[in-house]
């Protein structure tokens, strides 16, 4: 796998509409089918997509005569929209596909992963208090259901739920609220286990 060193300054988010910032600020991506190969590029984020996952994404059963150099141009378009750098290139072309170059703390669901494990772990522990602070960090990460805008998408939708990474047992659901407003008489050990249990 080439080396390529990070472009920190760059934040992708997953847990609700595909949203990307540079330094805090937004980055227009626009268009559905740009939208739709970045989002399959950051569940991924730091390992190789096949050309097929990528194609069956973005143009589901009617692909253009050509797609393989129709992924190319498009590919093109996405490094042009996240700003192409030599030296830092986001999205690099391998033998086996494409990858974004992204390290975990640039990806809200990488973050949301390590604040659940933390969270679960102080539960292990007894630390009821400790958790549920860590807990609300990894709660309030998430803006709505994962790649919410592109949830039209069947392969984006099955690749999402077929990632691991995606399916970590703590899930913001009806006992969010709770997890996060434990209510007269119930423990806070008690609402955070709920909610790891049970989820959404």
């Amino acid at each position: 796998m080439e080396k390529v060193s990070l472009d920190t300054s760059m934040t992708f988010a997953i847990l609700g509409p595909l949203e990307v910032r540079r330094d805090g600020e937004v980055v227009e991506i626009a268009g559905q089918r740009l939208r739709t190969l970045l989002g399959l590029l950051v569940v991924e984020a730091g390992r190789t997509v096949p050309p097929a996952t990528l194609m069956a994404g973005v143009w589901a059963e009617r692909p253009p005569d050509g797609v393989a150099n129709a992924l190319q141009a498009l590919v093109s378009r996405l490094r042009a929209a996240l700003g192409k750098n030599p030296v830092r290139q986001l999205v690099v072309a391998e033998q086996a596909g494409y990858r974004l170059v992204a390290g975990p703390d640039q990806v809200d669901a990488h973050r949301f992963a390590v604040l659940a494990r933390e969270g679960q772990a102080r539960l292990a522990e007894g630390d009821a208090a400790t958790a549920a602070g860590v807990l609300r960090e990894a709660l309030a990460l998430w803006r709505g259901p994962a790649l919410a805008d592109l949830a039209d998408r069947e392969v984006v939708a099955a690749y999402v739920s077929a990632t691991r990474l995606l399916r970590h047992p703590l899930r913001p659901g009806p006992h969010s609220r709770q997890a996060r407003h434990p209510g007269p008489g119930r423990s806070a050990h008690n609402t955070l286990s709920g909610s790891l249990t049970r989820g959404s």
